[in-house]
């Protein structure tokens, strides 16, 4: 036999390694839907058409001749030859290695023959309408799923590749999602697994969660906590998802994983013992009534399983006695997020005492409620009491007499009424309360007692800014003048009091809320009145009060708000009363305004016809200062001389100067 010379001994090794390798590419290969698409930045113009060549050996597969000239020719292939390849409908793949960019390796994007290998898909798809020539399908073919991914999220970091890269994660996820990638491989590529499960805020779990999406639409079985619980612990899934609640950009996907987990742990019938073994949950009742995730979860096991709900409660009580497990409901009931799944635990916590056959005295003691008999203005859970009550006129409509005669003779008149007003939201005891909120009401008013003690007997000091509106407080109003009629050596102010409660900024709250309504303007007039002659009994400066009334705050409107005219009349008011500390207009301004910040004020005023004469005669007293205290022309030109207009004021000044002898 005649011996192969060195060069046909190449040859052939070439062919057999690469018809080797081209048997098993055909055996792994996958028919996919066509995801290309036209790349941004990258010509779609049709190559130079020029002649034809043939590319078939006999004896060879097309793949394995390929692969054999890319050893003997340079991958610098001319665009007339690319045409010729298009025009016979050459396979991307087949390009892809004749190009050399098997080898590319992490310089693929950078290399100029990678987007012309694009470009040759997107003209061979639009050219055959085929299936199955997306690039995507080469790149994982030649490097794998985890280094296509890995070189997609490198290229989106260049302004050069950053288009070409977003387009091909897109067409990667697609082809994921057509072949139906485990979502675990995925989260793997992803490397989501290497990070803690604050990674719920990333932008790879959030790219993650929407391929899960992606995968429900033909397979709504698919879940992303099976994945989750490979990588996290369960107490760390529940903290991850109740973190994201929190946070605007994550809290749809939170919702989803809240459900998801929801109905895993129904579906496995977990009980709350059972979660709290799983949670590794030492302070378990208190976990529970503040996660709104496991507060969820409460109330739809109630709803599958209503007869375990004493039993739970009953847990619940035990490690935290009624009182806290109360206020913890209240607290969640407070929050937008629980709360009407916190009316729903409260209303099963009633159910319990009913249950348990609790009286309301027994409930009252057991929420500690004797320690704020005198007030429960700042209780929580008078509204939790209440709820109880109702909930036994609801059961037994024949305990209502019992039930409120126990509340008159257990509490005071304060309290009383307070309980009382909480009690007439509920109508199965509406008229009861009524009728014994009438009687308390008449037995104060008829008690002769001083109008402070009265005011906060009938509880006024807790009505909030909306007082004067207050059917309640125009009736007491009625009995301090009554009251001074009957006591001329005892005489009390009915403001007092309501300042007292409220403060200095209360009591503003509640004017100007009463000025704002047709039927209390009068009141709220009377009230200001009254603050303005207690200020000036105090002795308060018109300095201090120029405050007090926020005029240090207006700006340009200072002069035009109907609070200055208030505060020029405390001004007389209070020069008449304290001659000795005389204060004019001019210094009460002064003292609350920098002359640069007044400069302003005054000009604004000057062009408001209602204020202009005011203006002028404050710019005026202004100029008169400025003489008395001797101001260099200089000076004020270097403070004001930027301003606008105050050249005007500075031209009178000096000319005022100079007339002085």
């Amino acid at each position: 036999m005649r011996p192969l010379n060195p060069i046909n001994l190449i040859v052939f090794a070439s062919i057999t390694a690469i018809a080797a390798d081209a048997s098993i590419t055909r055996s792994n290969a996958i028919d996919m839907p066509d995801l290309a698409v036209n790349v941004a930045g990258i010509s779609a113009s049709r190559f130079l058409r020029t002649g034809s060549s043939n590319e078939e050996r006999a004896g060879l597969s097309v793949p394995a001749v390929e692969k054999l000239k890319t050893v003997f020719k340079s991958p610098n292939v001319s665009p007339d030859k690319l045409q010729r390849w298009l025009d016979k409908g050459k396979p991307a793949d087949t390009v892809f290695t004749r190009l050399k960019l098997t080898k590319a390796g992490d310089s693929l994007f950078r290399d100029p023959k990678f987007k012309t290998w694009i470009q040759y898909v997107d003209e061979l798809t639009a050219k055959t309408s085929q299936k199955g020539t997306s690039a995507i399908l080469t790149l994982i073919k030649h490097y794998g799923d985890d280094k296509v991914y890995e070189m997609i999220e490198f290229a989106k970091y260049s302004p050069e590749t950053k288009d070409l890269a977003t387009r091909l994660r897109a067409d990667l996820v697609e082809h994921w999602v057509a072949t139906r990638k485990d979502p675990d491989e995925v989260f793997r590529v992803f490397k989501i697994d290497k990070a803690g499960t604050h990674e719920l805020r990333s932008p790879e779990f959030i790219a993650w969660t929407k391929y899960v999406d992606e995968l429900k639409v033909n397979n709504p079985a698919t879940l992303m906590i099976p994945t989750l619980r490979k990588h996290y612990t369960e107490f760390g899934i529940l903290s991850a998802i109740t973190s994201a609640k929190s946070v605007e950009g994550t809290k749809g996907i939170a919702a989803k994983l809240e459900d998801e987990l929801i109905l895993l742990w129904l579906h496995s019938r977990k009980t709350p013992d059972d979660l709290r073994v799983d949670l590794d949950l030492r302070k378990w009742t208190s976990t529970f009534l503040e996660n709104p995730v496991l507060l969820k979860y409460l109330n739809v096991y109630f709803s599958k399983y209503p007869d375990k709900k004493t039993a739970v409660f009953e847990k619940f009580t035990l490690e935290l006695g009624d009182e806290n497990v109360a206020k913890k409901l209240v607290r969640a009931s407070s929050e937008d997020a629980t709360k009407d799944i916190a009316k729903n635990l409260q209303s099963a916590q009633l159910e319990m005492w009913l249950n348990n056959g609790k009286s309301a005295d027994d409930v009252f003691n057991s929420l500690k409620l004797h320690y704020t008999t005198s007030d429960f203005s700042h209780s929580p859970l008078g509204n939790t009491w209440v709820s109880y009550m109702n909930a036994i006129v609801k059961n037994d409509p024949s305990k209502t007499p019992t039930l409120f005669a126990n509340l008159e003779t257990r509490l005071s008149d304060r309290p009383l009424l307070q309980i009382l007003q909480m009690v007439k939201t509920n109508s199965t005891m509406k008229d009861a309360a009524i009728k014994l909120e009438t009687k308390t009401i008449h037995k104060i008013f008829t008690s002769g007692k001083p109008p402070k003690d009265t005011f906060e007997l009938l509880g006024l000091d807790g009505v909030g800014d909306n007082i004067l509106s207050s059917p309640l407080f125009q009736r007491w109003k009625n009995y301090v003048n009554d009251f001074n009629e009957k006591n001329p050596n005892h005489q009390e102010s009915w403001f007092k009091p309501l300042r007292i409660a409220y403060g200095r900024f209360g009591v503003e709250s509640v004017i100007d809320k009463g000025m704002q309504v047709s039927s209390t303007v009068g009141i709220a007039k009377q009230a200001e009145r009254a603050r303005l002659t207690e200020w000036l009994d105090m002795g308060k400066t018109p300095i201090v009060v120029f405050k007090y009334l926020h005029l240090n705050e207006a700006g340009e409107k200072t002069l035009a708000s109907p609070k200055y005219k208030e505060w020029v009349e405390y001004l007389n008011d209070f020069n008449h009363r304290y001659p000795d500390l005389k204060t004019a207009v001019i210094d009460g301004i002064r003292a609350n305004y920098y002359d640069i910040n007044l400069l302003p004020i005054l000009n604004a005023a000057k062009k408001d016809p209602s204020t202009e004469k005011l203006a002028t005669q404050l710019q005026n007293a202004l100029i008169d200062k400025w003489v008395a205290e001797k101001k260099e022309p200089a000076q004020l030109i270097r403070r004001f001389g930027y301003m606008k207009h105050a050249d005007e004021m500075i031209q009178r000044y000096i000319k005022k100067l100079n007339e002085v002898p």
